[in-house]
């Protein structure tokens, strides 16, 4: 069996999915409105992303802009995401063009979460209770023109080069034991 050569080159992108110690107002599926916010200690290791869509504005019809490959809990700062664009050379020009102009350049997460959360007294009266995330995980981040969080927002670009010889050396070396494991199985199916 071969397996399919792929270059690995193309646009990464990186920025913070979600900031940790800003609130947004956002409506619980019950319909009461709260000020959401985040921590270090919202989103377990199990519930950061890894290997999920890149969508746009949410919608999971549509194509997805890209993937996101990464993400790390960056105390202070939120939860930090990283990956790359995927489409047509001319989509993702299309992509540097729209960042450079500074349209759809904010980041939304889609979650989930378990468990107790931490609810706080409003700040002032008439003010929505506020309430800190516990058990996230998150299924997907997604392009925005208007995010919750003010500070959600993708913060670089950079073009991804070829693989290293070492990268390439590991990815020979993984192919090789995936061929040899098929051959096993295929030597017990008889």
């Amino acid at each position: 069996m071969t397996t399919p050569q792929m270059e690995d080159i193309g646009v990464v992108w990186r920025g913070v999915a979600v900031p940790f110690g800003e609130g947004a107002r956002v409506r619980e599926p019950s319909g009461e409105i709260v000020e959401e916010y985040f921590d270090e200690l919202s989103i377990a290791i199990s519930g950061r992303p890894r290997g999920i869509p890149l969508l746009l504005g949410h919608d999971h019809r549509a194509a997805p802009a890209g993937t996101v490959d990464t993400s790390e809990i960056v105390p202070g700062v939120g939860l930090v995401a990283e990956g790359r664009l995927v489409g047509a050379p001319a989509e993702i020009e299309g992509w540097r063009a729209r960042w450079q102009a500074d349209l759809m350049t904010r980041l939304s997460i889609g979650f989930s979460h378990r468990g107790r959360q931490e609810w706080r007294r409003p700040r002032r009266p008439g003010d929505p209770p506020r309430v800190i995330r516990r058990g996230v995980s998150v299924a997907e981040v997604s392009l925005v023109t208007w995010p919750a969080y003010r500070s959600a927002r993708v913060e670089s670009l950079r073009q991804r080069t070829a693989r290293s010889e070492k990268s390439q050396a590991f990815m020979e070396e993984a192919a090789a034991e995936c061929a040899a494991v098929d051959a096993r199985l295929a030597a017990r199916r008889k």
